[in-house]
Order: C-alpha cells, then sequence, then structure tokens
C-alpha cells in the first residue's frame, strides 16, 4: 500500500430532486435544506432508527472516531494551509479584544466595511492581509 490508509467516508450527492416540491415553510431555508439533507442521510445510514427515538439524538451527535479521523484528513487536505494561514494571524486580533491594548494604529480589518470584506475570495491575500 502506498501512502497513509484512508478511511472510507461515504458521499451522499443530493440535489433539489431529491426532496420534492418547495414549500414555504417557517424559518431559514438554508437550515431546513441542512436538516433535510442530515434526515436523508440518516435514513440511509441508520435505516431501523427513526427520528424522537432516544438512539436517533445519540447516532446524530455521535461521530465515530473514524469518520471524524477521514472528516479532519478531507479538512487539512483541501482546506489545511489557509486555515493554518488564518491561525497564525488570529491570536493578535483575539488579544485585542479581550486586553485593553495600548494606543495603536487600527488594525487593516478595523478599516475595510463588512460589506467589502465578505465580497474577498476566501483564499485571496487581500482577505490574509486584512488580519495580519
Amino acid at each position: 500500500m502506498v501512502g497513509p490508509q484512508r478511511d472510507q467516508v461515504a458521499v451522499y450527492p443530493l440535489t433539489q430532486n431529491n426532496f420534492g416540491k418547495i414549500r414555504n415553510k417557517p424559518g431559514n431555508p438554508a437550515n431546513s435544506a441542512k436538516a433535510q439533507v442530515t434526515g436523508k442521510m440518516m435514513d440511509e445510514i441508520f435505516p431501523n432508527i427513526r427520528p424522537g427515538l432516544d438512539e436517533y439524538q445519540s447516532e446524530i451527535t455521535t461521530l465515530p472516531s473514524s469518520v471524524f479521523r477521514g472528516l479532519v484528513t478531507l479538512l487539512d487536505e483541501s482546506q489545511g494551509a489557509i486555515l493554518r494561514e488564518f491561525s497564525a494571524a488570529v491570536p493578535a486580533v483575539v488579544e485585542a479584544l479581550v486586553w485593553q491594548l495600548p494606543q495603536h494604529e487600527p488594525f487593516n480589518l478595523e478599516t475595510v466595511e463588512s460589506s467589502d470584506i465578505v465580497k474577498l475570495p476566501k483564499r485571496s491575500n487581500g482577505l490574509s492581509s486584512l488580519i495580519r
């Protein structure tokens, strides 16, 4: 075997067709969609466990170690570099929020409108420079 051993992670491709006709419901549509996806996945993974049972809540909130390792590996491979870069920059901002700092120049982040920040691509140098 070449490379590290990887656990198998099931992938469930879902489209709007999986959910039938969309009806107007109260609440955030994105949260409703996530709940529907979670419900469909639970039905596939645990067909004998139904919502409302204690076992259902236990299974939905408990992630097996092998699946967690796979998730962390996937996250590291796909987003690891950018997460580490942001993690290295964040302590200075958190320190400023928690402790009163002496007079200083504003952080770059303080000089930009939030509406402009959300327009920046996730991996952009511009976004990274705002928290350095």
